[in-house]
């Protein structure tokens, strides 16, 4: 197991709090808000999708829970 400091100094690397994580094999179309208190490891079947000022995490992640999205990635 990882200790608390090494684990949160690597997570910084990669995440951050209110990036949404999507899973790309496997359980294809579940997103996911990062929450500052989760603890986790992804690996390189995720991808993670950084908002920015003009596109807030929350938006993201109920438009990728949409219909139109889900058929989308269903389709695809």
């Amino acid at each position: 197991m990882l200790e608390h400091t090494i684990f949160d100094n690597r997570l910084k690397d990669f995440c951050l709090v209110g990036d949404v994580v999507f899973g790309i094999i496997g359980s294809i179309g579940i997103p996911y808000v990062l929450k500052k208190v989760d603890k986790f490891g992804l690996s390189s079947s995720v991808a993670i999708l950084g908002p920015n000022k003009n596109l807030d995490s929350k938006y993201l992640y109920y438009y990728m829970t949409s219909n139109p999205f889900q058929m989308a990635v269903e389709a695809y």
